[in-house]
């Protein structure tokens, strides 16, 4: 019912939960990577694509948590353990799975097939390969926040 009566939106409510989620990977994935990449002695040009890949990943799958737990919602909880739906605890890590490794495919794959193609296109190989994966990310983001905005929206408090 204070979902209800709130003065403010389930978009907005979705929309702040999901910079909670994606907040440490925006401030502590980078320190992390950036210390590794010390450590180890890393090419800064893969530190900067790892930042981007994490941070991308990031808030598509923080996307992925918030919205399928609104998208699912468990308002009869009396544990703050049991606030999570079944369906949703068990789809978010499957989900997020099946993205990470698509995702890893559409930024590997081309460096791999950019080999079996004239040097003048690699570029543009790996270039197509990124805007799919920051296309994917970016729908399923926004997508899976509005299902579950709207599905918050019509929830039935009892």
């Amino acid at each position: 019912w204070q979902l209800k009566l709130a003065p403010i939106s389930a978009q907005r409510i979705l929309l702040g939960k999901w910079v909670l989620g994606w907040l440490p990977f925006f401030t502590l994935g980078p320190l992390l990577l950036v210390a590794f990449a010390l450590l180890q002695r890393s090419a800064w040009t893969a530190v900067l694509e790892g930042c981007a890949v994490l941070l991308i990943a990031g808030a598509a799958t923080s996307a992925l948590n918030v919205g399928l737990s609104a998208t699912f919602p468990r308002f009869n909880w009396t544990n703050p353990r049991q606030q999570t739906s079944t369906v949703a605890g068990c789809l978010t890590p499957l989900l997020s799975v099946i993205y990470i490794v698509v995702g890893a495919a559409w930024v590997l794959g081309p460096r791999l097939l950019a080999q079996f193609v004239p040097a003048s296109a690699q570029l543009a190989v790996q270039l197509v390969g990124w805007l799919v994966f920051i296309a994917v990310s970016i729908g399923l983001a926004v997508g899976i926040l509005l299902l579950g905005a709207h599905r918050l929206e019509r929830a039935e408090v009892g």
